[in-house]
């Protein structure tokens, strides 16, 4: 095509296209351009402000450490979580113990408190042994199981700690139907009312019980220190429950989850 001649129309037509397109192309990159560097400036304005305060912590010797959430939120959360339910790695849940029975005599009479009520205190007047026992069975599916008994308040030791099945009686304590360990001068008591002696110290102020469901031993060990091997072979057929049994008016245990 000599100079000066004008192009066909398709061709002209054709290159103003390809010159609007790179047009729009270039405008789209340079918008992307321009917000990459405003993203850029951004974050270094960011990162500054960053240095700055770390540096007036490394200046300032008296500088604090600030709870996000503060303290209280966190407090606030904790309590709305427990008004679901028990949270077990706060309190001892497991190990409620039952309230006192109705028409329980009055020479029997007890009283739960503590803020899980895992605290038994007789308030009958003696004379007779008060039984009580846990919320919740021991899990079969769990293969040891430990609780402690903090004696809190006696006046004689005349205390029995152990195990006993679903069907032991709170109203009229059924040696019978458990496993104790005598607080008073170290006996055993179980399937009849008499046990041996396993002549170690008296205990003092804990009891820790141990139970293994697969072995069915159950284990005494006192202060941490005398550890019995109290009883083989106990039945698991039956639901197994912690059990204390009060004697003494005012005496008082804690049972706590190990």
């Amino acid at each position: 095509m000599k100079e000066g001649e004008k192009l066909p129309n398709k061709i002209k037509t054709s290159m103003e296209k390809v010159k609007a397109m790179e047009k729009e192309w270039d405008d789209i990159n340079l918008g992307k351009y321009i917000n990459n560097c405003i993203i850029i400036e951004n974050d270094i304005e960011k990162i500054n402000i960053i240095n700055q305060q770390i540096n007036k912590c490394i200046e300032n010797e008296e500088a604090k450490i600030q709870f996000c959430p503060d303290e209280n939120g966190i407090n606030n959360l904790l309590e709305k979580i427990k008004s679901f339910g028990n949270l077990d790695f706060i309190n001892n849940s497991f190990f409620q113990f039952r309230e006192c029975p109705k028409g329980l005599s009055d020479i029997r009479k007890y009283v739960i408190s503590g803020e899980y009520n895992n605290i038994i205190t007789k308030t009958g007047q003696g004379g007779d042994f008060a039984g009580t026992i846990c919320q919740n069975p021991l899990d079969k599916n769990i293969e040891i199981h430990k609780w402690k008994i903090k004696i809190l308040k006696t006046k004689g030791k005349e205390i029995n700690i152990g195990l006993a099945s679903n069907d032991f009686n709170q109203n009229s304590p059924h040696w019978n139907k458990g496993y104790f360990f005598y607080c008073k001068n170290s006996t055993l008591y179980s399937m009849t009312f008499s046990g041996k002696n396993k002549n170690i110290k008296k205990v003092e102020d804990e009891v820790l019980v141990e139970f293994n469901m697969k072995t069915r031993i159950l284990k005494f060990i006192i202060n941490g220190d005398d550890k019995i091997d109290a009883y083989n072979d106990i039945p698991t057929d039956k639901q197994l429950f912690p059990v204390v049994i009060l004697y003494d008016k005012d005496d008082s245990v804690e049972i706590i989850k190990c």
